[in-house]
């Protein structure tokens, strides 16, 4: 139904994520890998307040914008 009504309801929409906080994944990463758990919450703390968030999994990491929803 949704291409016949050209809903696009299954369409995802594609982020182009900009370079410094790509950057700052990419150090983060590397943090964890070292185990450095401070840094690492102090590089998630600052890709957040650039409105990304950053989940991460067995072999590297996500990262997403943030939902702005305000009340």
């Amino acid at each position: 139904m949704d291409e016949i009504f050209g809903l696009n309801l299954l369409k995802k929409e594609k982020i182009e994520i900009p370079r410094n906080v790509k950057k700052l994944a990419e150090e983060r990463q590397k943090a964890r890998k070292e185990k450095n758990w401070k840094k690492s919450d102090k590089l998630r703390k600052k890709i957040k307040e650039l409105g990304y968030i950053i989940e991460d999994n067995k072999k590297s990491y996500i990262l997403k914008r943030k939902n702005r929803i305000r009340k």
